[in-house]
Order: structure tokens, then sequence, then C-alpha cells
């Protein structure tokens, strides 16, 4: 089986990397791998379901059982030790483990404009969502805590309102510090690094087959966001 030509230096892999793999495979090769998993096939193509640190050999890919709960998904750290989920402290506060950033809680709704420009809700007791986290990388926290909210990130989502903030920051000169007001460009809904398809919400990577770049769309883009 292909899974087993993969060598012990490559055992710390990206997630989507066995499924890269995987769509390597000729047809005759998947017709052998459906005779020994004819109902989950797609599971087995797919993303790695083990922690890497637990993957230390080939051979625990023959393994047909689920590693014990100290060695799977090991540092579900912040949750209660008496959680209704039965998961225990172990590995707590590890460095470089598995997290769970909602510790079991349900995220209801989610707006993400760009890399750590997002927001979300999660659900909370009386059938109500109460907002759990913003970010909004290099706009202050206190500026984040008074002036943005939830319904910031879903405007500027659905009806591309760019918002602006004043916030007072450091600057030197000669080795005199000083401070100025910033007028930041704080949300937009437009990312440079992404293809924004038609929808305004849906992204594709730049230079994927489907993309038709125009030199007036990347014209009118970088008009936008200056």
């Amino acid at each position: 089986m292909f899974l087993e030509a993969l060598e012990d230096n490559m055992k710390k892999f990206l997630s989507s990397s066995l499924e890269k793999l995987a769509n390597t495979l000729k047809p005759y090769q998947f017709k052998e791998l459906s005779k020994h998993y004819p109902e989950k096939l797609d599971l087995v193509k797919g993303k790695l379901a083990y922690p890497y640190e637990y993957i230390d050999s080939p051979k625990k890919y023959d393994e047909e059982s689920q590693p014990n709960m100290d060695k799977f998904y090991s540092s579900l750290t912040d949750y209660p030790e008496n959680n209704k989920y039965r998961i225990p402290q172990i590995n707590k506060k590890v460095p470089g483990k598995f997290k769970e950033e909602l510790n079991g809680q349900i995220m209801t709704e989610f707006v993400g404009l760009r890399s750590k420009l997002y927001s979300f809700k999660v659900f909370e007791n009386k059938n109500e969502s109460v907002l759990k986290n913003l970010k909004a990388k290099g706009v202050k926290k206190p500026i984040i805590k008074n002036e943005l909210c939830f319904n910031n990130f879903y405007n500027c989502l659905k009806n591309k309102k760019t918002k602006y903030i004043k916030q007072n920051i450091f600057r030197t000169d000669k080795h005199e510090i000083y401070t100025v007001e910033q007028n930041k460009k704080a949300l937009s809904a437009y990312d440079d690094k992404r293809y924004i398809l038609e929808n305004g919400i849906n992204t594709l990577a730049w230079g994927h087959y489907s993309t038709k770049i125009e030199i007036e769309y990347l014209d009118n883009l970088i008009k936008t966001n200056n």
C-alpha cells in the first residue's frame, strides 16, 4: 500500500499532504484500495485523523483503531475538569499541541474578512448567541473592545463598507519618542491575497485554473485599497 512507502523522516507532514498524495494514485490503485475499504475509501484517502506526534512509524498507519485518549487530540486543554464531553486534562498548556479555541461551545455565526481579521459568536444559555471574539490585526485592543462589534464585520462583508478608526501610536525619530494620531483602515472586505468571486464571499487562490485575471480587475483592486 502506498502509505507504507512513507519514510520515518516524513512523519510530521501538513494535514493536506496525505490527501494530495492520494490524489496522485492511478485508477488501478484505487481499485486495490476499494477491495480493502469498500465503503470508506474517501476516509482512507482523506486527511490524517491522528495527531502528528503520534505518527512516529509507517507501521502505525496499519492500525485499525484509534490511539488512547492521551495520544489522540491530547491537548484540548482549556476544558473544565468535569466537562460534559469527558475530555481528560492531559498535557494541559503544552506548547505545540492541538488546541480547541471554543472549549466545546458551538459557533453560530462567523465573519472572516481576511487573515487575522474575523469575528464570531457562540451559542450560550437561553437560546442566545453572544459575541465570543474579535480579531483585527494592527488595531489596538481598547479600540477593538470599545469601537468594533460583530455587526461592523457583517456590514463590511455584505455591503463592502470599509471602516476606519483613529488610534494613537508611538513613533521614534532620531531617538526621540512622540505620539501621532493614526487614521487606520480597521475593516475591509477586499483581500488582495485571494481572488474574490462575484458573490463577494467565496475566494480562490491566485493562479487557480478557473480564475481569469484581467488587468482592469487588478487596477480596480489596487485603487480600492488605496
